[in-house]
């Protein structure tokens, strides 16, 4: 195999690295990292520069992948996912993504007669219909021409081979992963519906109530979620103190395209920034700890599910008693809502009391926690030493005995089961 590349499939963005031939002894990795949409300006919105659209397939007017990055203006900017609720659905939207990313000029310039030599390593979520691993194979080897290709799901990335309760905590979801000797345990994953989409989705339905109408801006106010918000660790004390005043108050600048040079998402106003004549300032109060908080408590927006701290809890109980310990002394925590401020603290406050006493409880979160997954995968690949809880399959062996067949290979152990036979059963059940 001449080349692998490691592709962190994610609702929200696409974490991607090609690593170079893998007979050098320091191969050459380049890493990519795109929004996993297509977008289209909005209709009053400046003009897109025509000099930065790619050439990959597109619909007509719509933006791909990272082209949507440099937009002068995401006024009215509507957005196009391949994943619903995270899982992809939108295979035609995946395609002209996929195709941008391995374009030459927005891309890894990665041909189709380079990928008939090259391996793929991709993410899937846990719990994937059928007939969604049957279309995603097509678009591997039938769309794209892989030579071969493997499927995890992240977390057994982020343990790169080692036994660790992930909390992956993404854009549309909230899952926490048992994974024992670096393979998940599927039916003791627990999931909270709940990610970053939604958060950002409550906090445009809270501003445009009492403020501005944001309910066309779900970039702008996804930044501002991102810069502002962060999760408290006593909810009720701090909500009284936005209530009492101004101390956790912060003006947030929303962005004038009239002005060159000026940040398209707009920006968060300093202590003694003087406000300039027309520009518009959305005060944030309470709902910079109200967002974050729906994490912890899914109830507050009626939704009757558990708290992050919870599933992971639950995941940890539902696995053999044996386990246990080791999955509460490696609680590993990646995801983009980790980046809250405060995120870790709030998780291992409420998490102590629900762990058992004798246990130890190690929570940690990489340095990038939205890119582990990804560069775990690829210390993996190149380090021939690694635990390697992976399969390739071929594109032979997919021509040969079909997706329902090779679906097992990429989740059993060698030597857990037999691979056909858990195959048959899988045709049975999608034809009944």
């Amino acid at each position: 195999m001449e080349r692998v590349l490691v592709l962190d499939n994610g609702a929200g963005d696409i974490k991607a690295a090609l690593i170079g031939a893998l007979s050098d002894e320091s191969p050459n990795v380049k890493e990519l990292h795109i929004p996993n949409a297509l977008s289209r300006p909005g209709k009053t919105a400046l003009a897109y520069p025509a000099s930065k659209i790619g050439a990959s397939r597109r619909p007509n007017g719509m933006l791909v992948g990272a082209e949507m990055w440099d937009a002068p203006d995401f006024a009215g900017m509507s957005v196009r996912r391949a994943h619903e609720r995270g899982v992809l659905t939108s295979f035609d939207t995946q395609r002209d993504v996929w195709a941008s990313l391995m374009s030459s000029d927005r891309g890894f310039a990665l041909t189709k007669l380079e990928r008939k030599s090259c391996g793929l390593l991709l993410t899937e979520p846990i719990g994937t219909p059928l007939h969604a691993r049957v279309a995603t194979d097509e678009l591997v080897f039938e769309e794209f021409g892989f030579g071969s290709c493997a499927v995890m799901p992240a977390a057994r990335m982020v343990a790169a081979g080692r036994t660790a309760l992930v909390l992956d905590t993404g854009f549309s979801a909230t899952t926490a992963v048992p994974v024992v000797e670096g393979w998940e345990i599927a039916d003791c994953t627990r999931r909270l519906n709940l990610g970053g989409k939604a958060l950002t989705n409550q906090l445009k339905t809270t501003v445009s109530y009492r403020s501005w109408n944001m309910m066309d801006e779900p970039v702008v106010m996804n930044a501002v979620k991102e810069r502002l918000c962060f999760v408290p660790m006593d909810f009720n004390s701090d909500l009284a103190t936005c209530q009492r005043g101004k101390e956790l108050a912060r003006d947030y600048i929303l962005p004038d395209t009239t002005a060159i040079g000026a940040d398209p998402l707009g920006h968060v106003r300093e202590e003694n920034e003087a406000l300039e004549e027309g520009e518009q300032v959305l005060v944030m109060n309470n709902e910079r700890i109200s967002v974050p908080e729906l994490l912890f408590t899914p109830s507050d927006a009626g939704l009757p599910q558990a708290g992050a701290a919870e599933i992971i809890w639950q995941a940890i109980e539902a696995c053999p008693e044996p386990v246990r310990p080791a999955l509460s002394a490696n609680v590993v925590l990646v995801g983009g809502n980790c980046r809250f401020r405060n995120f870790r603290e709030r998780l291992v406050a409420e998490l102590r009391p629900l762990i058992n006493e004798f246990f130890d409880l190690n929570v940690s979160i990489p340095d990038d926690p939205v890119k582990a997954a990804m560069r775990n995968a690829v210390q993996m690949v190149v380090d021939e030493s690694a635990n390697k809880p992976y399969r390739f399959v071929t594109k032979a062996e997919y021509e040969e005995e079909g997706s329902h067949r090779i679906a097992t290979k990429y989740f059993c152990r060698d030597g857990d089961s037999d691979p056909a036979a858990m195959a048959d059963s899988l045709e049975e059940t999608d034809s009944d």
